[in-house]
């Protein structure tokens, strides 16, 4: 039997800027004082609990600090500790700050085993640190198949989902900047834009301009949301806009639902014909991905850092022409290229007679079959019952040399 503790300190630093979290502090505008304070509290409140507890392995969910912490406590406790590193700690915290990147260093290196989610963490776990290549597991995020299951989608028009914080980073305002094109190939097209996030209220400017054909609104809304160096991609799509000119304006046929109950998006991405994840950072492993395999949706997504090697793993899992459909070129400029043409091709390839049904199976079979909790859940275990072993037998070994 496990047990587990939840602890939360005094403050909440986050690793990048976060709208759910009000009042956050970022951890690279933490004082040295500062988190040496937050270092400290959670080092002793975790050490307490291990003891009371009489806890056998700890579980730190961040390359750091938290496997830091970890370390910390091993080293008061002679408890072992498996780490999990999702890669967006490495890339806002240790990138930009030697103070991180030497804890990441300490709490990768001490370790008993260090959970990366695919070959792309994994990479940048060992641009950190080389040495722990041997300490390196791949094991996937998992999904929870019971919730995100298909639903029938018979009869409705061709249905595009985009699941996630709105915010420009993520790529939305490209997408809902693309929309009009693919609307125009493909008839009847419809976007659900699940979530809320800071720019919501712009996105949805940018959706209403667009529908109006005042494309100089659009214009405005989209340099609001962008930076200085998106100019490429920017020029780009109000260029694509062009095309449209001259047709009779009509409102895009998207629909924002806003946060929703996890249920309730899991119901949106069944009735989807594809969810696309068109980001503009470097992700690790989205779990709408997971989620929208599970729900039997193909997920449409960037091929590049952590979602090409998503891709790279799922595409040649699905039959016949499905898994080459599902990837996009990760330069944004390129993305506003391709993005109205691989869509489109998309949602008319699966309306094909038998086509979505088969989509659907295929999606969903590789869900449960690699992804399922209860598949990852007996991977980390295993990987618990490994550290506890080898931290028992390394006890036995000190014993010995002291007689």
């Amino acid at each position: 039997a496990y047990r587990s503790h939840a602890l939360r300190g005094a403050g909440t630093p986050v690793a990048y800027p976060r709208a759910d979290e009000v009042g956050s502090v970022l951890f690279r505008d933490l004082a040295d004082v500062d988190l040496d304070r937050y270092l400290t509290y959670h080092i002793d409140r975790v050490s307490r609990t291990v003891e009371r507890e009489a806890l056998n392995v700890l579980h730190a969910n961040s390359e750091v600090p938290m496997a830091y912490v970890a370390a910390m406590v091993s080293r008061r406790t002679g408890v072992p500790y498996v780490t999990v590193a999702h890669g967006s700690t490495l890339e806002y915290m240790c990138r930009v700050d030697t103070r991180y990147r030497d804890l990441c260093r300490t709490g990768l290196l001490e370790a008993a085993s260090i959970v990366v989610l695919n070959s792309d963490v994994r990479s940048r776990v060992l641009g950190v640190a080389p040495e722990v290549v041997g300490q390196v597991r791949v094991v996937p995020p998992g999904v929870d198949c019971s919730m995100f299951r298909p639903l029938s989608r018979a009869g409705h028009s061709p249905a595009l989902a985009y699941v996630g914080r709105i915010s420009s980073d993520k790529g939305v305002f490209l997408l809902v900047g693309c929309f009009p094109q693919i609307a125009a190939q493909v008839p009847g097209a419809r976007l659900v834009v699940v979530g809320d996030g800071p720019d919501r209220q712009l996105l949805e400017r940018l959706t209403w301009a667009l529908g109006c054909g005042d494309h100089a609104a659009a214009e405005r809304v989209l340099r609001t949301v962008t930076q200085p160096e998106d100019e490429a991609w920017v020029a780009a799509l109000i260029r694509s806009w062009s095309v449209s000119r001259g047709r009779s304006p009509a409102p895009l046929n998207v629909t924002f639902t806003g946060q929703l109950p996890p249920q309730h998006v899991a119901a949106q991405m069944a009735a989807a014909d594809a969810v696309v994840i068109p980001s503009l950072v470097r992700e690790a492993f989205p779990l709408v991905v997971l989620e929208a395999l599970a729900s039997g949706t193909p997920p449409v997504a960037v091929d590049g850092g952590g979602l090409g090697a998503v891709l790279a793993e799922v595409s040649p899992q699905l039959a016949g022409e499905l898994g080459p459909l599902l990837a996009l070129p990760a330069d944004p400029r390129a993305l506003v290229r391709d993005l109205p043409i691989r869509i489109a091709a998309l949602l008319r390839w699966i309306q094909a007679p038998g086509r979505r049904e088969a989509a659907r199976l295929d999606c969903r079979s590789l869900a449960v079959e690699t992804y399922s909790w209860g598949l990852v859940g007996a991977r980390l275990e295993s990987l618990y019952r490994e550290a506890t072993t080898a931290s028992s037998l390394a006890v036995v070994r000190k014993g010995a040399r002291m007689l």
